[in-house]
């Protein structure tokens, strides 16, 4: 793994699910198992999920020194 790449620890959300984060320097990734979330699934760990997120971005932001900002796009 590159030296600007950082990986999360697996979080569970719920629903049997869980994810863990990437950030390179180009873009963050989410990766899910076992399987993605279906719609109806999502809606339940939603709010768990944003939560694993905005603290591995806050653990991006204290790495890089600086305030992180993530827009989520609606589907």
């Amino acid at each position: 793994m590159r030296e600007d790449t950082m990986l999360s620890d697996w979080h569970r959300v719920g629903a049997g699910l869980s994810v863990r984060f990437t950030m390179t320097a180009k873009r963050l990734d989410a990766e899910w198992g076992p399987r993605l979330p279906t719609k109806r699934e999502m809606k339940r760990v939603i709010e768990r999920y944003r939560a694993a997120r905005n603290q591995f971005l806050a653990a991006v932001g204290a790495r890089m020194g600086g305030p992180v900002i993530c827009l989520e796009v609606p589907l």
